[in-house]
């Protein structure tokens, strides 16, 4: 029966993964707004690359389904049809590729759901935010084992660079909003030629102890990148990682005193900084063998 499940959601979710990089990729994206009925009408970009030209709107057609019954002749009570294929959202209407259009444009586009809902309203569309919001909570459980998955691939790599920032949460109940945090953890081997492709995964969390960043990077071991967060300190103090700070965050205590008036040990330390950039500069994208040699 586990087996059956995992493959029904697999099922699902790869189709919502394709639409999610399509989406991505090629902006406004509306086929499949509607299933298997004609769409309505969205917006699409009129003119040529050297001369877009203005926006204009226009019809989008989907893709329909055929699934024809099949008879027997010598026995009439027997039909067959084809079971029709499983929908992401579950008795809904929209496509893995209306889903997809909702994340994209929510998380890579910064349009919150109740904007989304303003927009396919102007095009005779109704859907509430609610709605909308219903959509990205099954999107989101789905596409979780994808996100574990990335997760645990950057935990084998023996060098990651962490950070956080914080994100309005709603608080229901209190009319208004709370502070949470959005810890961000992320591998990019191309400025060293390494081969590992680079990744970024996201985790939330309420608040900003030193406990999360544990919990986080449970697993590995190796050197995390990160700013003077005294949080970090403690996976150090496990033995756990090697911390590497980050020298833009450095510099600016250096700089701050620069301006402030006649600083000879901060200029100073600006100057052997910058020499450090114009090396960094000078081997950014060669492999190790070649930023290790003399000269």
């Amino acid at each position: 029966m586990w087996a059956a499940s995992l493959r029904a959601i697999k099922q699902r979710i790869r189709p919502l993964f394709t639409q999610l990089r399509v989406a991505a990729n090629a902006g406004l994206f509306l086929e499949g707004l509607l299933g298997d009925e004609p769409r309505k009408t969205g917006w699409m970009r009129a003119g040529t690359a050297g001369d877009p030209g203005p926006w204009r709107q226009q019809a989008i057609l989907g893709r329909g389904r055929r699934r024809p019954k099949y008879a027997c002749r010598a026995c009439e009570e027997v039909v067959l049809q084809a079971p029709a294929p499983a929908r992401l959202i579950e008795g809904g209407l929209p496509t893995e590729a209306t889903v997809a259009q909702v994340l994209v444009s929510k998380y890579a586009d910064h349009l919150p759901l109740y904007r989304q809902s303003q927009i396919y309203a102007r095009q005779g569309i109704i859907l509430d935010r609610s709605t909308l919001a219903d959509w990205v909570g099954r999107a989101a459980w789905l596409l979780r084992p994808v996100h574990e998955r990335l997760l645990a691939t950057l935990k084998t790599s023996t060098k990651l660079f962490a950070d956080e920032t914080t994100a309005p949460v709603l608080d229901p109940g209190r009319g208004r909003t709370k502070i949470g945090q959005l810890w961000a953890y992320a591998r990019d081997d191309r400025p060293w030629g390494g081969a590992d492709p680079p990744g970024v995964a996201y985790l939330y969390a309420p608040d900003r102890k030193a406990e999360r960043p544990i919990a986080h990077r449970a697993g590995f071991t190796g050197i995390l990148q990160v700013d003077g967060f005294a949080g970090y300190r403690a996976l150090a103090e496990r033995g756990d990682v090697r911390l590497a700070f980050c020298w833009a965050h450095v510099r600016r205590r250096f700089y701050e005193l620069a301006v402030a008036g006649p600083a000879p040990i901060a200029s100073d330390a600006l100057k052997r900084i910058v020499d450090l950039y114009a090396v960094e500069t000078q081997c950014r994208g060669r492999c190790a063998d070649e930023r290790r040699a003399p000269g």
